[in-house]
């Protein structure tokens, strides 16, 4: 009789490993997405082409709605055009050269071939507009380069907009004067980038180029330029959204997210809760992690650093759009990328963002909806594992899953989320990143290095638990590991799909030092015990006859008597050809209760076979192979306590277990 997972060994009670709770609240709104986009900030000057491809192929890849980029300002006014800020004099601005040339071609390509909006980013300035140009001292108001007319530089941007709406029919959407907000001593003492402004100056760049530019027909909005979230730089973005007519030209503050990098969530947390109450929204215009290298960077040692700065940045600051920046992309040498897709292509503008918490500390979580909508970006930030319930996530049908992790990212696969007794429950592989909801838009699949052959199930990227862990000490698995399995009770297994139903053999890719025995449970049912032959320190295969249902099959493998062994893939064969011997099933073995000796009986066709009596600490104290249809084992030199008999076939593996009491 098939029986219930409930599984007894001697005196222990192992149980599957319990499920780390994400909690959201989908009527607890927060932000709304505006716009994502990316920074090309950098990406304006000298003999550089209109768009190369790596920014191309970030455009085709990203789904963005804005593109941050660098002004020329510069070359655009390499000296001042006239005295008079009410009057441009087009002659005094550099319209044939060649940065500027490239910099109205990228923003005309940018809306007629990708739909981008432009943000216009602010910092590089012509020294004749600077007080000081040659101080060289970035971020300190009082040594570092300042205005010297507000007003005339308002002039230069507002014509800049001007000739480009002329030569390309695009209106900039927003302007920004990078990072121009400077600190108090007591935050750092920093300032701009290459210059900075007092409130009172910013207040009065805004106003005098929106002036400007409702005069030339212009709706292009500001953004307050700040560098991070310092308390400093929260108080001065007040003290300009104060101001009811500076104010009326502002479409949003920008914030970076650096200082993530080496804490600050607390600050950040504070600027979140003015921008929670405040009618201008807050975007993150530079999101990336300068720890490493922001060109490349593994997905472990960037990927997930990077996706936790999303995750706080979702969740503390609110953030109505990102902007990671532009070199690589969602492509081999910089597959972190995959992280921003994951964000932006189902976080998508529109969509609002609502309450979230996590239970466990490597593991982040971050919901969003929109209108009957749900979708959740879940990261396990750990080296093991997990098996999520999401506690207030809605039954609904077809909830789709892609996820990311090492080697293999935008993977769909939506059989990890299950529902039961009404919770979703998902299962995530290590260091990883999961999009789970309705209605997500599709991703590309990629996939590194040596992938397993057509049907090959990678154990490590399966379902695994109690004590079985992720390792990749024994040479000669594949995939990026294996599944170590730990004491009794311990298990590793995977889900199926199975179209119809029948036994199918089940080849196993395994390794143990001794021999190891597992109870095999298919839908939580126990169907039979395999023996795995110790292995050394090498890999061997091995084929075993498991019983399926039509569709779904949850099968795990549970460590029994002992410790486990390692399992590195699986691969589900054809039906059984019938390697599973009809005499395992008629085997007797008397009495339960033992004195002296046991007595075994098995059918006249039984093949080649052997039996291992092991005691209830798994150590094994007799083995011997079976040479006769009938036989007793002697207890009398044994002491008392509970045994286990193991008889083994030795053409398939497949084993059956008695469990002795001697007295």
């Amino acid at each position: 009789m098939k029986k219930k997972f409930l599984m007894i060994v001697g005196i222990l009670f192992p149980v599957w490993i319990a499920a780390q709770t994400v909690t959201v609240d989908f009527n607890a709104k927060r932000q709304t997405m505006i716009a994502n986009g990316i920074n090309m900030e950098g990406y304006h000057v000298g003999q550089w082409d209109e768009l190369s491809g790596d920014k191309k192929e970030m455009l085709e890849t990203l789904p963005c709605q804005v593109a941050r980029i660098g002004a020329p300002m510069v070359e655009w006014e390499s000296s001042n055009d006239n005295d008079d800020p009410d009057v441009i004099n087009w002659d005094g601005f550099n319209k044939n050269d060649i940065a500027v040339i490239h910099s109205v071609n990228r923003i005309r390509r940018m809306k007629n071939e990708f739909n981008v909006d432009v943000w216009l980013s602010f910092w590089n300035l012509p020294n004749w507009i600077l007080k000081n140009p040659n101080s060289g001292k970035p971020y300190d108001y009082q040594a570092g380069r300042q205005i010297n007319n507000i007003d005339e530089f308002a002039e230069s941007i507002c014509a800049l907009l001007v000739y480009i709406k002329e030569q390309t029919g695009v209106e900039v959407k927003w302007v920004s004067f990078n990072e121009s907000l400077q600190q108090d001593k007591a935050d750092g003492g920093w300032g701009g980038y290459n210059t900075v402004l007092s409130v009172d100056e910013n207040i009065r760049l805004f106003k005098k180029a929106g002036q400007l530019f409702e005069k030339h027909g212009l709706g292009t909005k500001w953004m307050i330029g700040s560098l991070c979230f310092r308390p400093s730089e929260l108080r001065q973005a007040k003290e300009i959204l104060a101001d009811p007519e500076a104010k009326k030209y502002i479409d949003g503050v920008d914030f970076h997210s650096y200082e993530l990098q080496y804490g600050s969530q607390d600050q950040l947390e504070q600027w979140g809760d003015f921008f929670a109450t405040c009618d201008v929204p807050t975007f993150c215009g530079e999101l990336d992690n300068y720890k490493s290298d922001y060109k490349g960077g593994d997905w472990i040692s960037h990927g997930m650093p990077t996706g936790k700065m999303y995750y706080q940045i979702y969740k503390y600051s609110y953030s109505a759009g990102s902007y990671p920046w532009f070199p690589g992309s969602p492509k081999e040498e910089s597959t972190y990328r995959y992280v921003d897709l994951h964000y932006f292509a189902h976080i998508p503008p529109g969509y609002t963002v609502v309450e979230a918490n996590s239970n466990d500390g490597n593991l982040y979580a971050i919901g969003a909806c929109k209108d009957n909508d749900r979708v959740m970006i879940l990261q396990n930030n750990s080296g093991m594992a997990k098996t999520v319930e999401i506690s207030g996530f809605p039954e609904l049908d077809g909830v789709q899953v892609y996820e990311s992790y090492v080697n293999n990212y935008g993977v769909r696969n939506d059989k990890v989320a299950k529902y039961e007794n009404g919770i979703l429950k998902i299962s995530m592989k290590p260091y990883s990143l999961y999009s789970v909801g309705t209605n997500l838009a599709e991703i590309a699949t990629l996939r590194l290095g040596e992938q397993a052959p057509e049907g090959r199930i990678e154990a490590e990227g399966e379902m695994f638990g109690d004590g079985s862990v992720v390792a990749t000490g024994v040479a000669g698995y594949s995939g990026w590991g294996y599944v170590d399995f730990g004491g009794v009770g311990s298990w590793a297994g995977f889900i199926y799909e199975q179209p119809s139903a029948g036994t199918y053999d089940v080849k196993i890719s395994y390794s143990c030092s001794t021999d190891r025995t597992c109870e095999v449970y298919v839908n939580d049912e126990k169907v039979s015990d395999i023996n795995l032959p110790s292995t050394g320190t090498s890999w061997n295969q091995k084929a075993f006859p498991i019983p399926m249902v039509e569709g779904t099959n949850t099968i795990k493998f549970v460590a029994a008597l002992k410790s486990g062994p390692n399992f590195d893939y699986y691969e589900v064969g054809s039906l059984s050809s019938g390697i599973e011997a009809t005499w395992m099933n008629q085997i007797l073995v008397y009495p339960s209760i033992v004195t002296d000796k046991v007595t075994y009986n098995l059918s006249s066709d039984f093949q080649s076979a052997e039996m291992n009596l092991i005691n209830a600490t798994g150590t094994l104290v007799k083995q011997f192979p079976i040479e006769q249809q009938e036989g007793n084992i002697d207890f009398s030199d044994l002491s008392s306590g509970i045994y286990f008999l193991q008889i083994i076939d030795s053409e398939t593996g497949k084993s059956n277990t008695y469990k002795l009491l001697k007295r």
